[in-house]
């Protein structure tokens, strides 16, 4: 037996709905796509810095919240690589005659960051015989192998 269907309204044809599927698709897409794009370059900054510093040298971290990850390098310089998560915070750079180097964390003027735009991520290579000092208030810290004396302080993190 056959089956008879009655189709009510317009009809597409396959080749017009597929047409129309493949252009909602796409739209999308590239909604979608800018979305992301613009949520990434508007919170997150990537920096990098080699900084030079004298044998017996000091090195002072003080970052109120995201990882401090130190590791033990060679040569004269200290290698910083961090990521701050919105455009609230900022990270000062200061060095007193190679002989004392200062990373600090703090939020700009007027701004009152949340936990989360707060979060700088810290990755440091630190030369061998260096004194490092990290203070945090809720970021977890970790040292690999370094040598020189050493005082880490965390209020919240690990």
């Amino acid at each position: 037996m056959f089956q008879t269907t009655k189709f009510t309204g317009t009809k597409k044809t396959h080749f017009a709905e597929s047409r129309s599927r493949h252009a909602l698709l796409l739209t999308a897409a590239a909604g979608l796509t800018i979305g992301l794009c613009l949520t990434a370059s508007a919170t997150d900054t990537h920096k990098d810095a080699k900084l030079d510093i004298a044998s017996g040298g000091s090195l002072n971290i003080v970052n109120s919240a995201g990882s401090v990850n130190l590791h033990l390098g060679a040569g004269h310089q200290i290698l910083v690589s961090y990521t701050v998560h919105s455009d609230k915070v900022e990270v000062d750079q200061t060095s007193n005659n190679k002989q004392r180097v200062e990373l600090r964390t703090h939020a700009l003027a007027d701004q009152k960051p949340t936990a989360d735009e707060a979060k700088v991520d810290y990755e440091v290579t630190v030369p061998a015989g260096i004194s490092v000092n990290v203070t945090t208030a809720s970021a977890p810290i970790t040292a690999d192998s370094l040598s020189g004396d050493i005082g880490l302080s965390s209020e919240t993190g690990q």
